[in-house]
């Protein structure tokens, strides 16, 4: 058993281990290393243990890339024993420059390895996108306390704070609801159930009284992001572990970047759309003059 204790539950595979799974955690791991051809052993009369190096889906921060790329690891590491550890080496395959290095321990468990990720650098985890700060206001240093504690593995700690900037942020979040419904030219009824779904104080009841009015564009899968938010908030931390509650934890913070992204796409089509059909209005209209788009 290590410091990080045992690994448990179903074998993963190894590239999700090291681009999903945060620092200071242990998982089961498939194909790990293998054996290094005997072709290659030389003078040496043990058989060499390799790393495997598949290819990983990273974020790069580089300016040429600033999204997923592919990232190859760039040397081999290999061993006489199965159990041993070691930094593998990553570069981003597209801007050749962004590197990621992971400290790692591989004992070897049956017909499975158990993986230590002592630390990633750089840091774990994708950079939040503008959005969801934008979405949470006066609340950003929450959301990046939460998101610190959430790539650290500290279940508890990030779940705490995403709790409470769900339960802090009823009225900002109905507000973005009425600019999308307003942008998307909602009839008055709409808006003022939304505006009385503002005024109460509960979060619950502001779901209750909002219903039908919320627009289509932001629902997700079906279901309102309020509600999904004011469940994750109503779960009691006591009795929880501390990977049950970093599980919880992310699936709030999944959800409120998913209703930041909604809100923006929402709004953006909007805008995009009065913007085309202003240009084709004005196609063969007399210069100087704009078409009202009345016969």
């Amino acid at each position: 058993m290590s410091d990080y204790g045992d690994a448990t539950g179903e074998a993963m595979s190894w590239d999700a281990f090291l681009a999903t799974v945060p620092p200071g955690s242990v998982r089961l791991v498939e194909a790990a290393t293998h054996v290094d051809d005997p072709v290659n052993l030389g003078m040496r009369s043990r058989p060499t243990y390799v790393v495997s190096k598949p290819p990983l889906s990273l974020h790069c921060d580089d300016g040429r890339c600033g999204r997923k790329q592919l990232f190859e690891a760039t040397s081999r590491i290999y061993a006489e024993n199965e159990r041993f550890d070691f930094v593998i080496r990553y570069v981003c395959r597209n801007c050749q420059t962004s590197e990621k290095r992971f400290a790692v321990m591989l004992t070897p468990k049956g017909s499975h390895h158990e993986a230590v990720k002592f630390g990633e650098i750089p840091h774990f985890g994708e950079p939040l996108p503008t959005r969801v700060y934008r979405l949470v206001g006066s609340d950003r240093e929450l959301l990046m306390r939460g998101y610190r504690c959430e790539k650290q593995g500290l279940g508890v700690g990030a779940f705490a704070y995403y709790r409470r900037i769900v339960e802090g942020n009823k009225d900002r979040f109905i507000d973005e609801m009425m600019r999308v419904a307003e942008a998307q030219d909602a009839t008055h009824p709409i808006l003022a159930q939304l505006e009385r779904a503002k005024r109460q104080r509960q979060l619950s009841a502001a779901i209750e009284s909002i219903k039908a009015a919320l627009p289509e564009s932001l629902q997700i899968e079906g279901r309102n992001p309020l509600l999904l938010l004011h469940r994750a908030a109503s779960i009691g931390l006591h009795g929880l572990s501390d990977e049950e509650c970093l599980a919880y934890a992310r699936e709030t913070r999944l959800v409120l970047s998913e209703f930041a992204r909604k809100i923006e796409v929402a709004r953006r089509d909007k805008r995009q759309l009065k913007e085309a059909v202003r240009r084709l209005s004005n196609i063969g209209a007399p210069s100087g003059s704009e078409d009202s788009g009345h016969d």
